[in-house]
């Protein structure tokens, strides 16, 4: 609503169900062999990375 893009990073192992939930709200790209996860940010963006254990 605020004209926010947000974009998250994620596991190819994190179940379909979830992805479909979240692309609700932003954008998914998914990465092959992601492992962990955290937030990057700086002064313009933040990048929210997503594990397969969520």
């Amino acid at each position: 609503d605020k004209g926010v893009k947000i974009t998250i990073l994620t596991s190819d192992k994190i179940d379909k169900e979830s992805i479909i939930a979240i692309k609700r709200v932003a954008d998914v790209k998914i990465k092959k062999g992601l492992f962990g996860g955290g937030i990057i940010s700086d002064k313009r963006y933040v990048v929210i990375l997503l594990g397969p254990d969520v």
